[in-house]
Order: C-alpha cells, then sequence, then structure tokens
C-alpha cells in the first residue's frame, strides 16, 4: 500500500470518526430537545361525527339579516345580504357588498353564530364510563364505547330558538350561548348540561338540561336563580360550577364582559356585574352573593386604569372583561379561590376567605393585556399551582389605551406564565419556559398526552384582524394550534405541525378526554366556524403509565367536586383539583383528575374534600379509574 493510500485512508477513517461522534451527538440532543417528539394525532371527525341528524358544517348557508330588535342607526329597511358559504379550507364566498361593517365588529363574524358557538365541555353524562362532548349551544355527543358519537339534539327554551322560519334549535344570534358545563348541581347522582345566553333581548337566562336516563333530554325548570332584575344587566359569556363555601353543592360563577357587547348593552340600560356568584342553597335554589363582598368597589382599587375597549368605548362600573376562570386553591387555605383572565388589562386573583368573602391580591400583578385562556399546573413541584394564561402575541391597529392613559401601547406581549416562588407570590417567566409565542392565544389546557409524567400544554389561537366584510376570510389570522412539550431542560416547544394537530380556522375551546379508554388522551376542539367539533385521537407511542380519579360521594354517588388529589412514588409527587383541569376560554372538563406517571407501576393516593374528608390509598395498581367515595 503506496503513502498516500495509507493518508487517505488514516483521513477517511478520522472524517469517519468526527461524522459519527457528530451525528451521534445530534442524536442525543434531538433525542432530549421537543422538536424530537413522539407525539402524534390523527383528525378523525368525519368518521366519528357522521350522522343521519347531521346539523351545518364546515359551511354557513344562514342568510344574513340585520335584526330590527338591535335598534341601530341605519339598521332597518336594509336588503338581506345574499348567502354565504365557508368551505372546509377557510374560503369565503358571496356578496358582501350590503353587508353592514358591525357584523363583523366581534372576534369572530356573526354570520357563523347560526352554527353554533366555539364552546365545549367533556364529561360522562350518562355514567357509562365514556366521556361525552356538549358543543353549545345544544349539541350533545354521546359517545358509543369508543367507536362513534351520537348526536343527540338537546332541547331548548323558547328564547333561545330561531324567529325566522327555520326552526332548527340552532339560536340565532341575539342568543348567543356561552360556556357549557356539567354539573351535578343537586347531589343527586345524575348531572346536568348549564349554559346560559351570551347576547339576549330577554336579559339574563340560566338553563338546565336535565336527563334521568343520559339519553332523552328536557329544560329542567325547577331551579331558581335569585339574581333581581335580569333586565338590568348584559348576558355573561363565562360560565364556572365550583364549591366556595365547602358544603359539597356546586356553586355557579358567571363572568361578564364588560365592552363587547357594550352599545347593544348601553341601549337597554344594562350594566355588566363583572362577576356574579349564584350561592346553591340546596333546596334547588341560587342565590346572588356578589354584593355581599362588595367586591366592585375593591376591584375599583386594583383596576384603576378604567382601561378602553379597543377603539370602541370605556368600560363602564364594573370595569371588568372576564374571558375565563381558574378556580383552584393557589394560597393552600382549603378553599377554592378564583383567577380571572380577563381582557383588556383586568387579569386578577381573588382569594376565598373561608367562604365568607373575596380578597382582592394586591400583591402580585396579574393584570395582562388581553388575557384569554387560562391553565394551572405545578411546574416546579413546589407544592402551589403556577397560572399560565394565553394573550394576543401580534402587531394589530386596532387602537388600546393602556395603564397610564398610554395610546397604542405594545399589543404584541404574548402569553403569561406565573410561576411560584412561594406561599402567596408568583413570578412571570413566560420566556424562560418558552411559552410566550402563541399567536392569538384563547383556549389552553395542562394535559400529560404520553404519559411520561411531564405534562403538555396545548392552546388554541387565531383571529379575525380586519372588520371590512370583503376580508374577512383573506386577512383571517389562521395560526394553528399550538402542542408545547417540554424538553430536558424544562424549556417548552411547539411540536404541533409534526403531532397532527393542524386545522384551518381560528378555534377558540379545547377539551382533553380519553374517548376509547386505550389510556391516551384525545383532543377535541370547537369553533364558531363549526357546528360540530373537531375529535383527534392520540396515536401516539405511550412513554408510561396513568392513574385516574374520580371523587364521589358515598350516599349519593354524585361527583364531588373541587376535591384535591395527590399521587406519589418513586420519589415523584402530583396534585390537582377534580372538575378543574379544563376550565379555560369556553371550555369546561370532566370531573376526574387523571395524571401520567411515567414508568410506575403503583402509586399512593391522598384524596382530600372541602369539608374535610381525607381517603388515604397505598399501593394503588395504574392504568384505571379508581372511584374514591368521600
Amino acid at each position: 500500500m503506496s503513502m498516500i493510500t495509507r493518508f487517505l485512508n488514516k483521513k477517511l477513517f478520522i472524517l469517519l470518526i468526527i461524522l459519527t461522534i457528530t451525528f451521534g451527538f445530534s442524536a442525543f440532543i434531538n433525542k432530549n430537545d421537543t422538536s424530537f417528539s413522539e407525539l402524534s394525532f390523527t383528525n378523525i371527525s368525519s368518521e366519528l361525527l357522521s350522522s343521519k341528524d347531521k346539523v351545518l358544517r364546515d359551511v354557513c348557508l344562514r342568510k344574513l339579516r340585520l335584526e330590527d330588535s338591535i335598534d341601530r342607526p341605519n339598521a332597518k329597511n336594509r336588503e338581506v345580504v345574499d348567502e354565504l358559504e365557508l368551505s372546509y379550507d377557510g374560503q369565503i364566498s358571496g356578496d358582501f357588498s350590503n353587508l353592514p361593517q358591525f357584523q363583523f365588529s366581534s372576534s369572530i363574524a356573526r354570520c357563523f353564530f347560526a352554527i353554533g358557538t366555539p364552546a365545549v365541555a367533556v364529561g360522562d353524562v350518562n355514567a357509562d364510563g365514556y366521556p361525552d362532548i356538549v358543543k353549545a349551544p345544544n349539541l350533545l355527543y354521546l359517545n358509543k364505547y369508543g367507536e362513534r358519537f351520537e348526536l343527540i339534539k338537546l332541547p331548548l327554551p323558547n328564547s333561545f330558538q330561531e324567529d325566522d322560519g327555520f326552526l332548527t334549535s340552532i339560536p340565532n344570534i341575539e342568543s348567543w350561548p356561552g360556556t357549557p358545563v356539567i354539573a351535578d348541581l343537586n347531589l343527586d347522582g345524575k348531572v346536568e348540561i348549564i349554559f346560559t345566553n351570551r347576547i339576549s333581548v330577554g336579559g339574563q337566562k340560566i338553563v338546565v338540561i336535565a336527563s334521568n336516563d343520559g339519553a332523552n333530554w328536557r329544560v329542567d325548570n325547577s331551579y331558581r336563580f335569585n339574581f333581581g332584575n335580569s333586565n338590568n344587566f348584559p348576558n355573561s359569556t363565562t360560565v364556572t360550577v365550583f364549591d366556595f363555601n365547602n358544603d359539597r353543592y356546586p356553586d355557579i360563577l358567571l363572568g361578564f364582559t364588560g365592552g363587547q357587547n357594550f352599545l347593544y348593552n348601553k341601549e337597554r340600560g344594562k350594566i355588566s356585574p363583572g362577576l356574579m356568584l349564584l350561592l346553591n342553597k340546596g333546596n334547588g335554589s341560587f342565590e346572588d352573593i356578589s354584593a355581599s363582598f362588595n367586591l366592585n368597589e375593591k376591584l375599583k382599587y386594583v383596576l384603576s386604569d378604567n382601561l378602553y375597549v379597543g377603539s370602541r368605548t370605556k368600560f363602564v362600573d364594573p370595569i371588568m372583561f372576564v374571558n375565563a376562570v381558574n378556580t383552584n386553591d393557589y394560597n393552600n387555605d382549603g378553599y377554592i379561590d378564583i383567577y380571572v383572565a380577563g381582557d383588556y388589562g383586568t387579569g386578577v386573583m381573588l382569594y376565598n376567605n373561608r367562604g365568607q368573602d373575596l380578597i382582592v391580591d394586591t400583591r402580585n400583578s396579574f393584570l395582562g393585556h388581553s388575557l384569554m385562556g387560562p391553565a394551572s399546573i405545578d411546574i416546579n413541584s413546589d407544592g402551589i399551582l403556577d397560572i399560565f394564561a394565553s394573550q394576543i402575541h401580534q402587531k394589530i391597529s386596532t387602537t388600546f389605551v393602556c395603564p397610564g392613559n398610554i395610546v397604542s401601547c405594545d399589543s404584541d406581549l404574548g402569553n403569561n406564565f406565573w410561576v411560584s416562588k412561594g406561599p402567596g407570590v408568583w413570578e412571570e417567566k413566560g420566556d424562560v419556559y418558552g411559552l410566550r409565542e402563541g399567536g392569538w392565544g384563547w383556549g389552553s389546557v395542562f394535559a400529560d398526552l404520553d404519559n411520561d409524567g411531564r405534562s403538555e400544554l396545548l392552546q388554541m389561537s387565531g383571529q379575525v384582524l380586519e372588520t371590512s366584510p370583503a376580508e374577512v376570510g383573506w386577512n383571517h389570522r389562521r395560526d394553528k394550534i399550538r402542542l408545547f412539550k417540554e424538553g430536558s431542560s424544562g424549556k417548552f416547544s411547539d411540536v404541533a405541525g409534526e403531532s397532527g394537530l393542524l386545522l384551518p380556522f381560528s378555534y377558540a375551546s379545547v377539551g382533553v378526554l380519553d374517548f376509547n379508554l386505550d389510556g391516551l388522551l384525545d383532543v377535541v376542539v370547537a369553533s364558531g366556524f363549526s357546528s360540530e367539533p373537531f375529535v383527534f385521537i392520540n396515536k401516539s407511542e405511550s412513554k408510561g403509565n396513568y392513574i385516574s380519579v374520580d371523587v364521589r360521594d358515598k350516599v349519593s354517588n354524585a361527583p364531588i367536586i373541587n376535591s384535591k388529589v395527590e399521587i406519589s412514588g418513586g420519589g415523584k409527587s402530583w396534585f390537582g383539583y377534580t372538575g378543574t383541569e379544563g376550565q379555560s376560554h369556553f371550555s369546561n372538563s370532566d370531573n376526574k383528575v387523571r395524571f401520567g406517571v411515567g414508568k410506575l407501576s403503583m402509586v399512593d393516593i391522598t384524596v382530600k374534600s372541602l369539608d374535610g374528608v381525607e381517603i388515604n390509598l397505598k399501593n394503588q395498581v395504574v392504568n384505571t379509574t379508581i372511584v374514591v367515595l368521600v
């Protein structure tokens, strides 16, 4: 062998070593980086949601018209616009020439309100062990043993039904419901479905839909809601149930927007109450106890800038714009607190003072700018919940008036993630955890999608940025769904694209459920652009095991909300509260609490109900749902 040949072989050998080390190290880095994601989802909505009773989907066929009841200048005697159509890929066709601009002033063009709202709730409504889906206003998707969904159109009161001859059971734009809730209001072991109407000429209404067998549903008019003169205030966007006074009965918290429908409300002399707490008396009646807290006066001192709502108008008393709430015990005192994700700088924490008062947190600043979808988790394992809230990450032309009366302040702020520094103190660390950029954020939820013991964060996004009718559908911000996965460094990265979580429109609400009971959480999302939700089946490779806990009353078998569930094993621990994991913008969750536990095969479980019952279970086998009676 010549000297030249030996030299070349030596060089080739060194090059091979370098390449091996390089690619080996690269593979090692990728394996520990979130870009190397093994999460995988398949959109199976078309095969699961098909039905002979299928309602409008993918296309907006309803003719737009001005409602005479709106009483706006030049609103009457206007020609009806031509029919608009929305294709699956988000393209709108039709004649916009005589469409009034204010029809598009809301976040989602009102022509699509007729096919439902971007609001979902997840839960087992018929006690068969399989989670079902409710999409506002009145669509129940009954899970048929993990094989398909059966569509049931829930009944609606007359004031919610169409009045223009269609009689489709789909509300018109004057009766757009808020977030649906699945809860057992009277603790009889059978859940009800509750929602309110967000916009209605007739004033506030809480609708309760009940069933004896989970298949045949009726409007239940037996409940009495004492919130004064319903014509004195507008309608709520957010509906949440939680146990305020630790008596096990679900109380109802209503959140109101101060300005989105301001002109509509002002013309009728209505004032937004901001937050309203209806205490469940246990006898079928609910009493508004908000005034006893003097809450509106307290909020004035915190939200003192009285921010403007975009370029349209100013807040009226009180200065609240509630997009969503999380209800958890944030200060570990045994009472459930309220975190409010508010728009236009109205985010706030309200501590529950022993079920007798609400105290405004003045130590931490949760104001934000355009907070939308909250989600809570103990990210640093210090025993205190941390708080994520989605927020706009987009330069927009709308004139905002921000704290200090600064005009046109930066709207490109992005998501917030407040991480605990100890009891009662949180520090904003959105950049540190890689969660800042999420587009135009909406609903969010933390969930362990591959059972590795570390939760991912799902975040919805998207928005119509222009008010010109001709541009709706063209300038629509088609933000992708965000799926943030935590890497070995503790920082999150978005892996939605490679996981298959892709849809063409703006999506506002999100829920997680194990549709087919295969041990992996699936995903449901909803939009105002489609009457039906979209379901993604989780096809990921499970990296471990899970445990699910269902806390119920030992006498009635009713689900008990806000019970604290603690899981431990192998030197690791997790905790959460029943019925709160999926609370977010236009979203409510199942009462069960679920944890991925990695490679653990057995765990210890501690359940603490708010009224003082504690159950300790040792060495529980994983990959199952354990019912705990308290």
